[in-house]
């Protein structure tokens, strides 16, 4: 499923009730919590944070729209972002009980920033190979399909992946290798 449809149905399925509760709705109505007799979701009882979350990096906080800055701190999860001014100023941000996402244009190229405290682990393989790459001091794993590139990591009890999917894959550097998708990566700061 490509980065954008799957952040569309994400968004849809929060509207309908799939993914997160249908009151309280907040701008570009995505739910932020339940009314006040909901008890709350198992994914909300093991939000405890028992982790330090990163202070928000201010400067790239000034360059979110107001609508966006919202969503950012209604989050369930910490919203990383680039200090990229253009693709943060452009940023729609979205949400849903247990997840994030965030939309950035870039000339010639947008990237998706995804991320979960829900994780679900594959079942250990005898001939599965530890990732010997890292982002933001986490082991990561990256992956090409259909000239998308992504990396995934897990940190502070959040699984976060970025895509970037360029408008000629083939022909940008971006999309030819994984040089930039790790980089990009390694670079975001909390928003929220």
């Amino acid at each position: 499923m490509r980065p954008l449809l799957l952040t569309v149905v994400l968004s849809a399925l929060s509207l309908v009730g799939g993914c997160g509760r249908t009151s309280g709705l907040a701008r570009g109505g995505v739910s932020l919590h339940g009314s006040e007799g909901d008890a709350p979701s198992p994914s909300q009882q093991n939000r405890g944070r028992s982790f330090a979350r990163q202070a928000p990096d201010p400067l790239v906080r000034s360059w979110l729209q107001d609508g966006a800055r919202a969503r950012a701190d209604a989050a369930p999860v910490t919203v990383l972002l680039p200090r990229h001014p253009a693709a943060v100023a452009g940023a729609v941000i979205t949400f849903g009980q247990s997840w994030a996402a965030a939309s950035l244009p870039l000339e010639g190229a947008v990237v998706y920033v995804h991320a979960t405290d829900l994780r679900h682990d594959p079942p250990e393989r005898a001939d599965a190979q530890a990732p010997d790459l890292r982002v933001r001091g986490q082991n990561a794993r990256v992956a090409e399909n259909e000239g998308i590139r992504s990396v995934t990591w897990t940190e502070g009890g959040v699984t976060h992946a970025v895509e970037i999917e360029c408008d000629r894959p083939a022909d940008d550097v971006r999309c030819t290798g994984e040089a930039y998708v790790l980089a990009f990566a390694d670079a975001l700061v909390p928003a929220s």
